[in-house]
């Protein structure tokens, strides 16, 4: 699944077009959603045809109110099948069924619109819309709001704005898929002005059945707004970063490990490139060292579990001493350690996150 989302500012020229049409094959979208079409009633099938380049498509449409706004979506008609489509100014909704899964999917293409109280009418009346149906939701588009202060640059950041819009994808149950390629999507020469007004929001039901999701800001061309893709594909930010957990400093045998590996090690070269060398064969040493302490630690909890059942069911027939009571107060107390070192972890890969 590949989707990629563009505010064109103006469809008419063929140059815009033909830009559509090529991000379109360069990066095999199956679903292409224009905002800022500025076309009220001009709009055609031969127009769609330049942007996708066969007639293996279907789209929707909602018409420009002048020189304003204006919203194209286009799939490919074997990837995606519509059974609904629901219109409104600033969004249009496309239900249907993807070829991929049997799950309706719901793509919404948003324009945001200015004014605090449209803001208000497009959150009330998406809210009643998305309680009323069933399905997995797929939203972009040019929201013209920002999430955060960080996400301007030489332009006026609104609290408010942005407390309504994180309102809304809280209410709705949405979260958003890490963005990487560009920071900002829309870039302003006047002031040198920078925003990430562009973005996906993907809901629950989505995130569960593609765990391989991301999204890139790609390079800007035709427009003062960067085209972003969804990909099911895994994309590459570059190396993994090592991370370090603090639970493995208390565990026993992790001094022994690094010792060992820093002992071991044999490099040549220059000293920055040896240093870096022997950070990376420590990092292995703790990587391996770690996945082995994994696997033990789960089967220990689980023979550890099923050995206090036992002396539990002993219990409940009236069979036990001593002897039993203290090695269940032992086996509860290695239970207890080994889940915490595992929430631990839990809560420290949530603040990476």
């Amino acid at each position: 699944m590949n989707i990629v989302s563009l505010n064109i500012r103006g469809l008419c020229e063929t140059r815009k077009r033909d830009w559509v049409q090529s991000l379109r094959r360069l990066h095999k979208a199956s679903f292409f959603g224009l905002q800022e079409t500025h076309l009220d009633g001009s709009l055609n099938r031969e127009m769609i045809r330049e942007c996708w380049g066969d007639y293996n498509f279907e789209f929707a449409y909602e018409n420009a109110s002048g020189r304003s706004g204006g919203l194209v979506s286009i799939w490919d008609r074997n990837y995606f099948t519509s059974s609904e489509v629901i219109k409104s100014r600033s969004f249009f909704i496309v239900i249907g069924i993807c070829s991929a899964f049997s799950y309706p999917v719901a793509f919404v293409n948003v324009y945001g619109p200015q004014s605090p109280s449209d803001k208000l009418k497009l959150r009330e009346e998406f809210l009643i819309i998305k309680k009323s149906h069933t399905t997995c939701w797929i939203v972009f588009g040019d929201f013209n709001v920002v999430r955060r202060q960080e996400e301007r640059i030489n332009s006026m950041f609104c609290q408010s704005s942005a407390n309504y819009f994180n309102k809304i994808i809280e209410l709705a149950g949405f979260h958003e898929p890490k963005i990487g390629g560009f920071q900002f999507t829309y870039f302003q020469k006047s002031g040198a002005k920078l925003s990430k007004l562009d973005r996906f929001l993907v809901c629950s039901e989505f995130s569960n059945l593609f765990h391989h999701v991301s999204v890139m800001a790609l390079p800007r061309d035709k427009s003062d707004h960067y085209p972003i893709l969804l990909s099911q594909s895994r994309a590459n930010f570059g190396p993994l970063t090592f991370k370090l957990f603090k639970s493995w400093l208390n565990r026993k045998g992790f001094d022994e490990v690094v010792s060992k590996a820093c002992r071991e090690f044999s490099g040549f070269g220059p000293p920055d490139s040896k240093l870096l060398n022997k950070l990376k064969a420590i990092k292995k040493t703790i990587c391996e060292w770690r996945s082995l302490e994994f696997s033990k630690e789960s089967t220990e909890l689980i023979k550890l579990k099923e050995a206090r059942n036992d002396i539990d069911k002993r219990f409940e027939c009236g069979y036990f001493n001593d002897v039993d009571l203290d090695e269940r107060t032992r086996i509860s107390g290695r239970i207890e350690e080994l889940e915490r070192l595992a929430i631990i972890d839990l809560k420290q890969k949530a603040r990476i996150k």
